[in-house]
């Protein structure tokens, strides 16, 4: 194999552990955040002051994280499986259909529009929610991070802004991940095509 293709064959493979790392990073996070409210999602939830040192929560986003979620389990697996079939091919040079190739694009394009979908709403889940919590005048200029040091009732509130500033990360990182896997693969077919049409053309 020509040294640019391998090398591009090899950034595929490492894009598509990327992926697969952040993805399990943002399911698992999620899943973090949700086990510390009992099994409710904060992102976009309201909060309600009763008085300037007590506040209830309304969950609102139990359909936002089953989305972050499920959606990053298919794409981790999705991940797993072609970067083993490419490493396998990669190291065997055997195995390789072309047609893969071509399917991945457009299924790499997919996950890259689904998981902006889903980053997005970690980060406006995020600032949506820290806005509710800031909405006290007393506690206007705290930062959102502070509040996991107040007393929570009811909710273990003492890492959620951690939590979910790292899924939020995590997110954007898998997002990137998707983008430049679509490029990586046009690289593919257009060296495939490249190195077809050389050797037809040697051989007449």
């Amino acid at each position: 194999m020509p040294a640019l293709p391998l090398i591009v064959n090899i950034l595929e493979i490492l894009f598509l552990m990327a992926a697969f790392a952040s993805g399990i990073s943002v399911a698992t996070l999620i899943g973090i955040s949700k086990h510390d409210f009992e099994g409710d999602c904060i992102l976009y939830s309201d909060v309600i002051w009763t008085s300037p040192t007590y506040f209830q929560i309304e969950p609102q986003g139990v359909a936002k994280c089953s989305y972050c979620m499920g959606l990053q389990g298919i794409a981790v697996i999705v991940a797993f499986l072609y970067a083993t079939y490419r490493a396998i091919v990669l190291v065997t040079n055997r195995f390789d259909m072309p047609i893969m190739r071509i399917i991945a694009a457009p299924v790499y394009a997919t996950f890259a529009f689904l998981i902006l979908i889903q980053a997005s709403l970690v980060t406006m889940g995020i600032i949506y929610f820290c806005w509710d919590l800031q909405s006290e005048p007393t506690y206007a200029n705290t930062k959102c991070g502070m509040f996991q040091d107040v007393e929570w009732q009811y909710y273990d509130g003492t890492r959620f802004y951690d939590v979910l500033k790292s899924a939020e990360g995590a997110s954007w990182v898998s997002f990137i991940s998707w983008c430049i896997l679509i490029v990586l693969t046009v690289l593919n077919i257009i060296f495939e095509r490249k190195y077809d049409q050389m050797g037809t053309t040697t051989s007449s």
